[in-house]
């Protein structure tokens, strides 16, 4: 709830587009935006973990803020944790969600 709070881009007023589909993987990522401010959020509905799964981001440089597989959350902590720019092989937590926010706005 605090994340959601805490821009507008995850609020009603920001806008959504897609930025990645996959359907054997069961694995999609999309972006959303208000006023410079952007977070892409990576959803997966696969039962396993995903170790390198490509996916081109937005132009940018992002940073991981929420993965809800950390063991804070009863995860194991399987996931990325680092900055991205361009494409990215992300590890992807089954039945998980990576957030991502850029940095460069």
């Amino acid at each position: 709830m605090a994340l959601r709070a805490s821009s507008l881009a995850l609020s009603t007023a920001g806008s959504t587009t897609r930025v990645h589909t996959h359907n054997d993987e069961s694995v999609l990522a999309y972006a959303r935006s208000f006023q410079g401010d952007a977070f892409v959020i990576v959803a997966s509905l696969n039962r396993k973990h995903l170790p390198a799964h490509g996916i081109e981001f937005p132009s940018g440089t992002w940073k991981q803020i929420l993965n809800s597989n950390e063991i804070v959350y009863g995860g194991d902590g399987f996931g990325t944790n680092a900055e991205i720019t361009g494409n990215a092989a992300l590890s992807i937590p089954a039945a998980g969600s990576l957030v991502f926010r850029r940095l460069d706005g």
